[in-house]
């Protein structure tokens, strides 16, 4: 009878049927084919980089690890901006060091590349006779290198110090033969002796240091100071020549010569201002070592005419010379036609200081 219904039956019927059977396939045909769809959408696909390739730079340039690197991926786009980058290097050592580059898209997928980055050597002149040493900081003595020295440096450090390829420490223009003690310190008999003495503040002549931070002077052994030679760093180097500079201008206008900069006075013009800064006080007698004709003597500058003149508070290097030359005694002491010699020290910003700047110049003629 069933055969008879859809054979002979009307057409309603049949319509019925055939439109249910009809609705049931196309359900599932829709039905698969979303099956078939979801299934061959899944993203295996690694993302690629690009610009990864061996770098080289010499000592003390810049390096930016992602400058010219680029990634991408076939569905999530431009990735670049997911680029990770890991390990170590230092640009101040010559050395061939590995980075590991990675990105992730979406679905997880990593692609990791490895660079490496050639830290070369670096080539310089010596400008200044400079000394050797087994450590910086100017720690175990070694011989003398003449300006104009060609050196090929290793590593640079702090300060301005640099390794040579030859292993010794050097700092243009650093020789390390006087050390300046702000305070009383206490003298040892030998390397890791005992106590003998203390030794007041001043200006001391070093004969030798060890690799381990001790310093012979002429009474014994000490373990504190800082070189002389080191002050020329705390100095505000534009002002002090702006300075210089408008001192030989005004010595012209009154037909003096001009006075020439010695690197001693301008270190120890730097270490008044410094002293001023510290121990909080504005006057030609310091406490730590007297007065400023004692630590000339100190640092075996032979004078036979001598003059200093201090300020605080002043910013620019024009506010130090007005102040100067509108009191009669300091302007006596920039045209002196006595004085051949002038050292500036100008400190700023010295922590615990009174005044913001302090600014000194020291004045000479050497027999």
């Amino acid at each position: 009878m069933i055969n008879s219904k859809i054979m002979h039956g009307n057409g309603g019927e049949n319509m019925k049927i055939k439109s249910f059977i009809t609705a049931a396939i196309l359900g599932a045909t829709l039905a698969l084919g979303s099956i078939t769809a979801n299934a061959t959408t899944k993203d295996t696909v690694k993302p690629s980089i690009k610009g990864v390739t061996t770098k080289t730079v010499y000592i003390g340039q810049t390096f930016q690890p992602l400058k010219g690197v680029s990634a991408y991926d076939k569905v999530d786009g431009n990735l670049s901006n997911k680029i990770k980058v890991t390990g170590k290097y230092n640009l101040k050592k010559a050395g061939t060091y590995t980075l590991v580059y990675s990105v992730k898209d979406k679905a997880k997928n990593t692609r990791v590349i490895k660079r490496k980055l050639i830290v070369k050597q670096l080539n310089v002149t010596l400008k200044q006779k400079s000394q050797y040493f087994k450590a910086k900081g100017g720690f175990g003595t070694l011989t003398i290198a003449p300006a104009k020295t060609k050196l090929k440096i290793a590593q640079l450090a702090s300060k301005k110090w640099m390794k040579t390829t030859s292993g010794k420490w050097v700092k243009d223009g650093f020789i390390g033969n006087y050390v300046y003690l702000n305070k009383q310190t206490t003298l040892y008999n030998k390397v890791n002796g005992k106590k003998s003495s203390t030794l007041n503040g001043g200006i001391y002549h070093v004969s030798k240091t060890t690799e381990n931070g001790w310093i012979h002077v002429s009474v014994g052994w000490i373990k504190s100071g800082e070189f002389v030679d080191s002050y020329i760093d705390y100095g505000n180097k534009a002002k002090q020549q702006e300075i210089i500079k408008t001192v030989n201008k005004e010595r012209a206008k009154e037909g003096r010569k001009a006075l020439k900069e010695n690197p001693m006075l301008t270190k120890i013009a730097i270490i008044k201002s410094m002293d001023m800064a510290k121990n909080h006080y504005f006057s030609h007698y310091s406490p730590v070592y007297g007065s400023f004709d004692t630590i000339l003597r100190q640092a075996n500058y032979k004078y036979y005419y001598a003059g200093e003149n201090i300020a605080t508070g002043q910013r620019t290097a024009a506010d130090f010379m007005n102040s100067w030359m509108n009191s009669s005694g300091h302007r006596a002491n920039i045209l002196n036609a006595n004085f051949k010699e002038i050292g500036v020290g100008v400190v700023e910003n010295i922590p615990n200081a009174q005044m913001p700047t302090y600014g000194t110049q020291e004045f000479g003629s050497r027999y």
